[in-house]
């Protein structure tokens, strides 16, 4: 889950984990991501963007764009994306931001949902003493 100020101009980068700020060079905050499917993102802003001003948050794999997108905008707080989106070892993640026009401002909140590929299996064992 990520929460940073969202006050920004033009295209930023910020970890999947949002654990940073923004920052205007990707490869600062992209991680490796291992085998997983990304199946929802949730955005919720503090402030909605107004009238004909929108914010957008994306998920990125090795500097691209993917179909991954949560954009809000007009009066608005809170947007969601669902869908399956393959992620693969060693892939560069990272999400991000941009803006149109001239958004109020804003902090932002997001969170991505992933499972793992094959799911993880739990395996509980007993030990008797």
């Amino acid at each position: 889950l990520g929460s940073t100020n969202a006050n920004v101009s033009g295209t930023v980068y910020n970890s999947w984990y949002g654990n940073a700020a923004w920052n205007a060079t990707e490869s600062n905050v992209q991680a490796l991501g291992y085998a997983l499917t990304l199946s929802k993102i949730y955005c919720v802003l503090s402030a909605a963007p107004s009238s004909t001003h929108s914010r957008t948050l994306t998920f990125r794999q090795n500097t691209a764009n993917s179909s991954a997108a949560v954009t809000i905008s007009g009066a608005s707080t809170s947007g969601s994306w669902t869908g399956s989106l393959a992620v693969a070892t060693d892939d560069l993640i990272c999400v991000a931001h941009t803006s149109s026009g001239t958004p109020t401002n804003s902090n932002m909140k997001y969170g991505l949902v992933f499972t793992t590929v094959p799911p993880t299996q739990f395996v509980q064992q007993t030990i008797m003493l």
